[in-house]
C-alpha cells in the first residue's frame, strides 16, 4: 500500500473509534463528579466517577453505588434501603427492617450523621 491508502484506513479507523467511543459514553456511560465527603472514603471528593446507564434494565442492589439526577444536581449514593425496607437513625447508627446496618466500606472511627429518623421506603 502507498503512503495515501495508509493515511486514508488510519484516518477511517480513528474516526470510527472516535464515533464508537462517543456513542458508548453518550448513550451507554455517565460521568458524575463527587462533591461531598459524604462517599469517601470510596470515592473522594472531586474524584470523577463513570457509571454505566442502567435504568429501567438492572435494579439496584443494596451496597451498590448509584448516580441520580435531582433537580440540576447529579447525586452518588450507595444503596443502603430496598422498596419495602425501614430505614431508621438512632444514635448515629443505621438500622435497616430492625437490624443494625453493617457499613464494611467505612473506617472503624466512622459515625453516620442522619437528618432524619425514619425512612419508608415504597
Amino acid at each position: 500500500m502507498n503512503k495515501i491508502q495508509n493515511l486514508v484506513i488510519h484516518t477511517v479507523k480513528k474516526n470510527l473509534l472516535w464515533i464508537c467511543a462517543m456513542g458508548i459514553y453518550l448513550f451507554g456511560f455517565t460521568n458524575s463528579c463527587i462533591v461531598s465527603a459524604s462517599m469517601e472514603p470510596t470515592l473522594m471528593t472531586h474524584d470523577i466517577a463513570l457509571f454505566i446507564n442502567t435504568y429501567g434494565l438492572i435494579t439496584p442492589n443494596r451496597g451498590d453505588i448509584v448516580s441520580f439526577q435531582m433537580g440540576n444536581e447529579y447525586w452518588t449514593k450507595r444503596v443502603i434501603g430496598l422498596p419495602g425496607d425501614t430505614i431508621e437513625f438512632v444514635e448515629d447508627i443505621v438500622y435497616v427492617n430492625g437490624t443494625e446496618l453493617d457499613e464494611e466500606y467505612l473506617p472503624d472511627d466512622t459515625v453516620t450523621r442522619a437528618y432524619m429518623q425514619t425512612v419508608y421506603i415504597a
